[in-house]
């Protein structure tokens, strides 16, 4: 923003388009292949919170960032890795029960 500032030009939040169903699914396809399991399923729940619908790809890519290794780990906790798999499973399951 201080670039903008310095030359006199302004920033409208209005003319950022809103994050879409599309645009959430490559975020959240780059934390899988990243390493990035706990923001993955934090992404995830921005992306209900914002009454936007995730899909069975949406909920595979966030199940498998959470039981894939991340090299950069020293220590990877495979409870707590399979405990957010299964949160994100049960998120599944209730989206699917709410559109029945």
């Amino acid at each position: 923003f201080a670039f903008m500032a310095k030359h006199n030009e302004t920033y409208h939040t209005d003319d950022v388009p809103r994050a879409n169903e599309k645009i959430y699914g490559a975020a959240l396809s780059t934390c899988r292949k990243a390493g990035h399991a706990k923001r993955a399923l934090t992404l995830m729940g921005k992306m209900i919170k914002e009454g936007l619908k995730p899909n069975a790809v949406t909920f595979n890519t966030v199940i498998m960032a959470q039981l894939e290794p991340r090299p950069y780990d020293n220590i990877q906790d495979d409870r707590a890795d399979v405990e957010r798999a299964l949160l994100a499973f049960r998120v599944m399951k209730e989206q699917q029960q709410q559109q029945q």
